[in-house]
């Protein structure tokens, strides 16, 4: 570890050191950098002690980078206050804490600095699942039923058809582009390709469909792929229980169930 912070970009730089300079005026601070997140965003897993004021002296982790794209609540701090009113003792268990944000805007771009919880109090414990992880197999029914406990709301049903549900989950800006995409792939109402058959989406999307099933809303992490899921490493015993869920900052009100489907379909690549 280095008690000299070093980032990358020099905004970066000079957003972090202002912002720990506030939050941990007296503290003790060592650094040692953690692979990129997404977006251009830089990670540092950050020791600290001494006079740490009202945060209790460990480790925890600075993201600092432009905003997470397809924010949906008014910034990071409400997404997490999402997930966190929604069912608190699950996001206790699982969801690393936000303690402190801030934000600079920068030649139009939004750039945030923020200190998270460390999931599960260890850099070496948890890990995002590999491909074949026995970590995500022992935990991946405990997750979908705690998921679907702490997040479904059995109170919000609402009938929706097939293009009403894709358009309250991926929005009408993604939804037109794969729309604009069908044309070029398929030429009717079915594509045949080496023995298989395609029903072309925009049968199933038409605008003419009426009527639509009930639907469960809820809240959703909104990006839940195997890289936002902890799991103990594959040569730790643990729990089934011991899974944490990270980058909570899309979270929004959608369809319950959603971000099981997304990991699933993230895990089978």
């Amino acid at each position: 570890m280095d008690s000299t912070l070093r980032l990358t970009h020099a905004v970066h730089q000079e957003l972090a050191r202002e912002a720990l300079g506030l939050w941990l005026p007296s503290a003790t601070l060592l650094f040692e950098p953690m692979p990129g997140g997404r977006s251009g965003a830089e990670l540092v897993s950050v020791d600290i002690s001494g006079d740490t004021g009202d945060i209790p002296a460990g480790t925890y982790v600075l993201r600092v980078g432009p905003e997470e794209e397809d924010l949906t609540q008014a910034n990071e701090l409400a997404a997490h206050q999402l997930i966190r009113s929604a069912d608190p003792a699950f996001a206790e268990r699982h969801v690393p804490r936000l303690l402190h944000i801030a934000q600079r805007h920068q030649d139009d771009v939004r750039v945030v600095v923020s200190l998270h919880q460390l999931a599960g109090d260890s850099l070496s414990w948890y890990v995002p699942p590999r491909s074949g992880s026995t970590g995500l197999l022992r935990c991946a029914h405990t997750l979908a039923r705690d998921l679907m406990d702490a997040w479904a709301d059995p109170s919000s049903i609402t009938r929706m058809r097939p293009r009403d549900l894709l358009l309250d989950i991926a929005g009408e800006t993604r939804l037109a582009a794969c729309e604009a995409t069908v044309p070029a792939l398929f030429s009717g109402e079915m594509h045949q390709e080496d023995g298989h058959a395609f029903l072309n989406p925009l049968t199933v999307l038409g605008e003419a469909e009426e009527g639509g099933l009930p639907v469960m809303g809820g809240i959703c992490h909104g990006d839940l792929n195997t890289g936002n899921v902890l799991v103990p490493r594959d040569e730790v015993e643990a729990d089934d229980d011991a899974f944490w869920i990270v980058d909570v900052d899309q979270a929004r009100r959608s369809v319950a169930g959603y971000d099981l489907a997304y990991l699933w379909r993230s895990a089978s690549w």
